[in-house]
């Protein structure tokens, strides 16, 4: 009974008014409370609310991480201090947990036992093809203009990529125009190394007056960003298309290919290991029975600054949604959080609708042209006005499409970065990242993922959508801007409306935004990487307001 002294001694807590006004409600409360039953401890109402103070007294006396002057004696007061250091002890312990968590149960660290069989036959043998047992043939294509890693680890690990696969099952295509003589020089280089087929295109020049043009509010006419970046994917599947019949032999000539491929890989100007690059094309989702990797799509991640998740104008999970914080685990926990709940699972197949993530593998046979069919897979953008959707997730919108049950992953054991400084701390970040998994899950729960009105379209049905429109109707979409009618003042007035079209696939890749390139020279536009970092920037939004009766 010795808890019952121990309450008792409490009591010294209440004025004597306060006493006395509870021993008369204590009195009355005890002659209606039921029996109990025996070896049952008897508590007064006097004694739960002495306990009661002596707690919250116990709790505010030195409350955590808030220090004060002069005890608290008011109890509202009392009870605001005891919920601030409620809060404070709880972020405590998820920081304590979150760190605890990482350090004992790192992320990505046990791939699935195929994982090692390959490393350990790539790295413990010398044949060339060594990393590609069953002699796949690869396509690889890639657009790189940068004159540093051509020349540098980029190529060299393309060189070794080569040789792991087999010279006899790979054909490279890089494509490069308007970047200047250093790049010329460094692709000719890199070409004199290769040992299998090629084509590799140097010195093109594309005037972007070449290209369809969007009008904007003040005027001018610019080439969206994504009608370039479609144009340029597609000129590195053209070796895969029949050779035309008046074929030129001049310095831009393409080395077309017969060849039935099996795979495609995409590269962009990353930091990847060669391994890495056979590990995403054989191993990811790999049939326990044929040994065979099952996928129309699988990706890599690319990082930038050491833990951020960087292609999130691309990655959608499952129910189309796009990331959240760009930490790990990198999706949100909307609706039933498929791709999220893979990734803590630590799947090497993680599922998505689409994805691209620097290097990129793809099932051939929609790519390749079949005969008496021109209906060959190919990159491509649209043309609205204030809505900019990624070409690689209208590609990937595409082949499920065509496929509705369309694989596509991606694989976060294979890991590129689009910098040095990154690259070489990825290893450690691994290790870390889930520190971040509980400030990803209430930052992503708040402001994530953005609002997509289109997520929910069905390519080929009726749509209707809010888009900006001119009032001169012949100023709205694409058009060559010899074809458009002069620009006069007054004609670029224009609102937001609702219209009814029939929607493309791959409304989900969305959003509204607007990207233009830099001016009318793309060689200038290329020639200010340099400096800025893009060729492209942000096309201005316009001030009219929507129209009365549309919403906002």
């Amino acid at each position: 009974m010795s808890s019952i002294s121990d309450i008792s001694d409490t009591q010294h807590l209440l004025s004597p008014s306060s006493s006395l006004e509870c021993d008369t409600q204590d009195m009355e409360w005890e002659k209606k409370k039921p029996s109990r039953r025996k070896g049952y401890i008897r508590f007064s109402r006097r004694d739960v609310i002495a306990l009661s103070k002596q707690l919250l007294h116990n709790f505010t006396i030195r409350p955590l991480g808030l220090r004060r002057k002069s005890p608290v004696t008011s109890l509202r007061k009392r009870i605001v201090v005891a919920f601030l250091n409620s809060i404070v002890a709880t972020i405590a312990f998820l920081i304590f947990f979150s760190i605890a968590n990482a350090i004992l149960f790192p992320s990505y660290a046990n791939p699935p036992a195929h994982y090692g069989n390959l490393a350990t036959n790539v790295i413990a043998g010398d044949k060339p093809g060594r990393g590609n047992p069953r002699g796949e043939k690869i396509f690889i294509a890639a657009n790189i203009i940068q004159a540093d890693l051509i020349k540098g680890v980029w190529g060299e690990n393309l060189v070794k990529l080569i040789e792991l696969l087999g010279e006899e099952n790979v054909f490279v295509s890089i494509y490069e125009n308007d970047s200047g003589e250093a790049s010329r020089r460094a692709l000719r280089e890199l070409a004199g190394k290769l040992k299998c087929p090629f084509s590799i295109i140097t010195g093109a020049h594309l005037p972007l007056s070449d290209f369809p043009s969007v009008v904007l509010p003040n005027g001018n006419h610019r080439v969206k960003r994504l009608t370039y970046l479609s144009h340029l994917r597609n000129e590195l599947l053209r070796p895969l298309d029949p050779p035309p019949n008046n074929l030129s032999h001049g310095p831009l000539q393409i080395n077309y290919t017969n060849t039935r491929f099996n795979r495609i890989l995409f590269l962009n100007d990353i930091y990847y290991n060669p391994v890495d690059a056979l590990q995403l094309l054989f191993s990811t989702n790999q049939d326990q029975f044929s040994h065979r990797a099952e996928y129309d799509v699988a990706c890599a991640i690319d990082f930038v600054a050491s833990v951020m998740f960087y292609d999130t104008f691309v990655v959608r999970d499952t129910e189309g949604y796009s990331m959240g914080l760009m930490f790990f685990p990198w999706f949100t926990q909307k609706s039933s959080a498929t791709s999220r709940n893979d990734v803590l699972a630590e799947k090497d197949a993680v599922r998505v609708k689409s994805c691209w993530g620097g290097m990129a593998a793809y099932n051939a046979a929609p790519f390749l042209r079949q005969p008496n069919n021109n209906t060959a897979l190919r990159f491509r953008h649209q043309g609205e006005l204030y809505w900019e959707a990624s070409e690689c997730c209208l590609l990937n919108a595409d082949i499920a499409t065509r496929e509705p049950d369309a694989k596509v992953f991606i694989n976060p054991y294979v890991r590129v970065a689009y910098d040095t400084k990154t690259w070489g701390r990825l290893p450690l970040m691994r290790r870390f990242e889930k520190v971040f998994s509980i400030l990803q899950y209430v930052v992503s729960g708040i402001g994530y993922p953005e609002t997509n009105p289109r997520r929910m379209e069905r390519g080929g049905e009726v749509s209707r959508q809010k888009r900006w429109v001119y009032w001169n109707e012949s100023l709205n979409g694409e058009g060559m801007r010899d074809q458009r009618s002069t620009v006069e003042k007054g004609e670029l007035g224009g609102e937001w409306e609702w219209t009814e079209e029939v929607a493309q696939p791959g409304g989900f890749c969305g959003m509204r935004r607007l990207f233009v390139m830099k001016g009318d020279d793309i060689g200038e536009a290329n020639r200010k990487v340099e400096s800025s970092g893009r060729n492209w920037e942000k096309g201005p939004w316009p001030e009219k307001k929507v129209r009365r009766g549309f919403g906002v």
